[in-house]
């Protein structure tokens, strides 16, 4: 589990769930302990009531009724009982009895006891029972019973109202756990789209903008980007100082050989070996760009002006050979990038198309969701599938009759795969020879 976001849900939920059922049951267990003392509080006092009413009329059945005017004790079954019995044998019963009788036990002491029984219609009863000694020596064992029935239906109302305004306490607490987790994780995320688009915006992040506890880690990420981009910078000045370190040297071999080739010596196995060096050179230090373009070295770069600007270039020179250079390129399209990256790529991708090409090339740059196509057709000869592959391979050729080295596709495709784009060669629908298709896209995501 490795998301911040997930962790605080789940962490929350669990302490709201277990906060939720300890206080819904704490709550319950109290109101059910209350209302069991309320219902036992009313039985001492409507025992004491039948107390007073036996020791007042000296057991006699209709003075003790005239005292006990409780309606329930007078209605059949109303769940409200009383039952007396004295040591000699007599039996007393409210009329709520009817002809019923309640099992009574006999206590352990003189004092009150709880007493748990069935009523006449089998309705659970609980009550108080008691063996009293009168004034005049009677002894007697006193019963009062009420039905369960009220004290269970109360209950059961009381945890219908718990539980509802618990559920809604929760579903509040959710939703302010959700609000609490958004605004504690919103500066974090304000951060990564921040690094994402800093170089849209082109300037460093502002700490100022962040909490507190956040600020330090800003602070490093802008010194860590900072060092980054020089570095890569750094190792991008490195590998174009090799390219013209090594080109010099390169350009007074070939002299030297084009020197000795006009004297009459045989050089054209050397001067191939050459061109062999330089091409590897070249794919090496490209590579070496490339490898290097991490998106800290990127800025936003407009790809229409760059694409324009190639394509007028190698017009004209298509022109001297009498072939013509069409362009497509889509308005206000920018990528994350190296100009000098995308140069190569369109240039070696025109260049080819011209040396091949019958007598039309056709440029298009187009905008896709979140990626930019450059594709470069031509009406020429084109490539079969099965030498597509052959000729991305560095050095293959498929015609040594023409001037190459057989590294250019090869370089495009490490380039496009540098970018986190793809290379594909395939037919031309309209013009009949080969489709060299690019795919980039727009913002290079860092390694």
């Amino acid at each position: 589990m490795t998301s911040l976001r997930v962790r605080a849900v789940l962490g929350g939920l669990i302490w709201v769930a277990f906060s939720l059922a300890l206080g819904t049951f704490g709550i319950l267990t109290f109101v059910n302990n209350l209302s069991e003392r309320r219902f036992d509080e009313a039985l001492v006092e409507r025992q004491l009531q039948v107390l007073v009413a036996l020791s007042s009329s000296e057991g006699d059945e209709e003075a003790l009724e005239s005292f006990l005017t409780d309606p329930g004790y007078r209605r059949p079954y109303s769940g409200r009982y009383w039952q007396l019995r004295k040591t000699t044998g007599q039996l007393l019963t409210s009329r709520s009895l009817l002809d019923g009788l309640l099992r009574m036990r006999e206590p352990d002491a003189t004092d009150p006891e709880l007493w748990q029984g069935r009523g006449p219609d089998d309705e659970p009863l609980r009550g108080i029972i008691q063996r009293v000694t009168l004034d005049n020596g009677d002894g007697w064992l006193v019963l009062v019973a009420d039905s369960e029935t009220k004290l269970s239906e109360e209950k059961a109302q009381v945890r219908r109202s718990v539980l509802l305004a618990f559920g809604i306490l929760g579903v509040i607490g959710v939703a302010a756990l959700a609000t609490q987790i958004a605004t504690v994780l919103h500066p974090l995320s304000k951060l990564r789209s921040d690094v994402l688009h800093r170089w849209d915006k082109g300037q460093s992040l502002d700490p100022g903008e962040y909490p507190t506890e956040v600020a330090p880690l800003v602070t490093d990420i802008n010194t860590l980007l900072a060092r980054n981009h020089d570095t890569v910078s750094r190792s991008r000045r490195q590998a174009a100082d090799l390219a013209h370190a090594l080109k010099t040297p390169s350009a007074i071999l070939r002299n030297e050989l084009h020197a000795l080739q006009n004297g009459g010596t045989e050089t054209t196995r050397a001067l191939s070996a050459l061109d062999r060096v330089d091409a590897q050179v070249s794919r090496s230090l490209a590579r070496m760009r490339a490898s290097f373009s991490g998106q800290a070295a990127f800025k936003p770069l407009d790809v229409t002006s760059v694409a324009e600007r190639l394509g007028r270039a190698l017009s004209k020179i298509a022109e001297m050979s009498g072939k013509t250079i069409s362009l497509d390129v889509e308005p206000g399209l920018n990528l994350q990038g190296d100009a000098q990256d995308i140069e190569e790529i369109l240039g070696i991708l025109l260049d080819n198309a011209i040396k091949w090409a019958g007598q039309h090339v056709r440029l298009t740059v187009h905008g896709q969701d979140n990626h930019i196509t450059f594709t470069v057709e031509d009406d020429g000869p084109g490539i079969s599938p099965k030498q597509r592959s052959f000729v991305l391979q560095p050095g293959s050729r498929l015609d040594t009759s023409e001037a190459g080295n057989g590294l250019g596709l090869a370089i495009v495709n490490d380039l496009c795969a540098a970018y986190g784009g793809t290379f594909a060669l395939e037919t031309s629908d309209e013009l009949g020879g080969l489709e060299a298709r690019c795919t980039l896209p727009r913002r290079r995501l860092a390694a």
